[in-house]
């Protein structure tokens, strides 16, 4: 890890990266603003350097705020080392979440993220997926839900459903609505957005003689299956006599 000076020229603002990163409410950014016009940057961003470019992992807002502060000299950064960009991607998901001014939902939709991402870093086929899924457990070795569960505080179950939610925000484009606080929509209404629960299965009207082989089938179990409809309607003559 090092600090050093960066200029605005050695800066790269990878979209998937800022994406991830929730923006700061208009009261928030104002008063980081102020700080920042006050005292300078107190903390460098975090950088990562990749395929020839220096890449902001964590800051996007000072970096914003010192841009419009033409105040780029004064900027510092910190060289985080990675390996892979889905290492980063972890890295500042779970940067994120152990943030104290998220919302639910955005709560959700990062450990979401997380769960996605992870589950993306095992071998690409479905079928790798579950066998690892299933070897985890077989082998007593905690499960990519269980793992950011003991990680974030949430049970295994809820971890699930934010994955849902995250892959609905994702098809429906709302991840900045969501991370801001301006989708008005539930995460259920979102998710069935995208899947809607399906209709309830319309009853079937089962055949009489399949009634009747539960219902009388100790009565008639020696009697011909073409002549139970005649045993039924007798015995319901029967039921139907007046008993006075």
């Amino acid at each position: 890890m090092s600090t050093l000076p960066a200029s605005r020229d050695t800066i790269t603002i990878d979209e998937e990266f800022r994406a991830h990163c929730p923006p700061l409410p208009d009261s928030e950014r104002q008063m980081l603003r102020q700080d920042i016009e006050r005292s300078g940057l107190l903390s460098p961003l975090i950088v990562w350097n990749h395929e020839g470019k220096t890449i902001l992992v964590d800051g996007h807002n000072r970096y914003e705020i010192l841009q419009e502060l033409e105040k780029l000299d004064e900027l510092q950064t910190t060289k985080l080392v990675f390996g892979t960009r889905e290492n980063a991607l972890n890295w500042i998901l779970n940067n994120q979440l152990g943030r104290r001014n998220l919302s639910p939902d955005a709560a959700a939709l990062l450990r979401g993220k997380l769960y996605n991402s992870r589950k993306l870093a095992i071998p690409n086929q479905t079928g790798a997926n579950q066998y690892s899924e299933v070897k985890a457990q077989s082998e007593q070795q905690p499960t990519t839900a269980e793992s950011i569960s003991a990680e974030t505080g949430v049970s295994r179950e809820t971890v699930k459903r934010d994955a849902k939610f995250a892959e609905a925000v994702e098809q429906l484009g709302i991840t900045n609505d969501v991370l801001a606080g301006t989708e008005r929509r539930t995460r259920k209404e979102i998710i069935e957005a995208v899947s809607p629960p399906l209709p309830p299965a319309p009853m079937r009207e089962r055949p009489l003689e399949d009634i009747l082989s539960k219902r009388w089938d100790p009565f008639i179990k020696d009697i011909p299956l073409t002549k139970h409809r005649e045993v039924h309607q007798w015995v319901t003559r029967k039921l139907n006599q007046p008993r006075w």
